[in-house]
């Protein structure tokens, strides 16, 4: 039987090693990458219900610094 020879052999199985080895790289990534978006859009809507709780309370003319926590009202424009 013909076989390719061993230096050969020790090269695609090297090359196919590492291709798979990125594919799973990859693939972990895109689970994370998707875990993350569930995440982020739970907190989106978190956020939101926040949001709506505060303007209920306070209105929706009002800027509250996130850091501070201080409440200043709006001013239009004429």
């Amino acid at each position: 039987m013909k076989k390719i020879e061993q230096s050969e052999l020790d090269q695609i199985t090297k090359a196919n090693s590492d291709f798979a080895q990125i594919k799973e790289t990859i693939a972990n990534i895109e689970i994370q990458k998707h875990q993350s978006l569930h995440k982020l859009s739970a907190l989106q809507v978190e956020f939101k219900a926040l949001e709506d709780e505060l303007i209920k309370k306070y209105g929706d003319n009002v800027t509250i610094n996130i850091k501070t926590g201080e409440i200043t009202e709006n001013v239009e424009d004429k």
